[in-house]
């Protein structure tokens, strides 16, 4: 299977703009995290802003995190400890029985919460809202390393992990970063192999990757990436959540692309996919340029290509016929919206049955 080289356009704004940048972590966090559920007898749970924190997590530096414990009275008491630099210490609850743990600069810490025998760690990375890919020879190296994909060895793979996070040791930033950098390299790796086992590394990867999305555009571009592979649209929270593959997004969700009216420098940024969702994004490119005859002849050529069978593109690139012949008033789109009623993306089944009812 081939690949090529998807380049993706991103706003300086996110990178100017500390604030907007703030604002947008803590609403697509808020969106992301589950609210704590009911702690059974003797368990503990820690929450931010009324959602359950996970394992590990990224906050911004320079906003103190308030964390809540949620128990249940009448057990054990409860313990929240904080390991900072080496050092453990107890935290004292202020009036609202929250604990606050204030984050002067970048580093990781460990906070406890105990009841009794029960124990929950969760590591908290505290990193600069100014991009992670601004570090010193990152993109450079990322951009050595993806020259000529893929068909890397185990060597390159744990030489490209030993740089990154020399790299990213200098600025304090966690190395869970390069590990989910490999992961989606080894994602890459995986599919041009035509192995299922792509999808767990390509999942793996979002699952790293999307908790540093605020902070980096690569780590955006992946956990979009895989958003998309998977058909989760996720359509912006308004115009301060500008993310990666907006305008890809909006198309299949079906959505316009929020704007504030202003312009804004702009870099590219590159992201190796396989050469079938290339052709699928190019598409989509295409339908958005409305030369329709273009998009079907990339849609028909995706589906000639080598590569592991994959239910998710089948649907976006029927999403993409149905609506192109819809635009050419041929009667073919009803015959694929008809298709398009059995798939699991509630947004495609929605449209074909809207489509099929008019």
């Amino acid at each position: 299977m081939g690949y090529a080289k998807y380049s993706e356009d991103i706003s300086d704004r996110l990178v100017e703009d500390t604030r907007d940048r703030e604002n947008a972590f803590f609403r697509r966090w808020n969106l992301e995290h589950l609210p704590a559920p009911p702690p059974r007898a003797g368990e503990i749970y820690l929450e931010v802003n009324g959602k359950r924190l996970e394992d590990e997590e990224v906050f911004p530096v320079g906003i103190p995190l308030a964390v809540k414990p949620i128990f249940q009275p009448g057990f054990a008491t409860v313990e929240i400890a904080l390991t900072r630099s080496g050092r453990k210490s107890i935290l004292t609850p202020n009036a609202v029985a929250t604990y606050v743990i204030n984050a002067p600069k970048q580093e990781t810490v460990e906070i406890e919460a105990s009841s009794g025998a029960y124990h929950q760690i969760h590591t908290i990375h505290f990193v600069d809202v100014a991009q992670i890919d601004h570090i010193p020879g990152l993109s450079e190296e990322i951009s050595r390393f993806t020259t000529n994909p893929p068909g890397w060895t185990k060597e390159q793979f744990n030489e490209f992990r030993t740089h990154v996070n020399d790299l990213l040791a200098q600025v304090s930033v966690p190395q869970s970063f390069a590990d989910g950098l490999v992961e989606y390299f080894l994602a890459v790796q995986l599919e041009a192999e035509e192995k299922k086992a792509f999808q767990d590394r390509l999942e793996s990867a979002f699952v790293i990757l999307r908790k540093f999305a605020p902070f980096s555009d690569i780590a955006a571009l992946v956990s979009e990436y895989f958003r998309y592979r998977t058909n989760t649209f996720v359509p912006p929270l308004g115009v301060i959540d500008k993310r990666p593959l907006g305008t890809i997004t909006a198309f299949f969700a079906n959505t316009s692309v929020a704007t504030d009216g202003k312009s804004y420098l702009s870099h590219g940024i590159e992201l190796v996919v396989p050469e079938v969702e290339y052709c699928c994004l190019q598409a989509v490119r295409e339908m958005l340029r409305q030369d329709f005859e273009a998009a079907l002849g990339m849609v028909t050529l995706s589906r000639k290509m080598r590569g592991v069978k994959d239910a998710c593109r089948e649907d976006r690139l029927s999403i993409i016929e149905a609506r192109a012949y819809a635009y050419m008033h041929d009667q073919k789109a009803g015959a694929i919206y008809r298709l398009l009623l059995n798939s699991p993306c509630k947004l495609f089944h929605i449209e074909a049955s809207q489509f099929l009812n008019q």
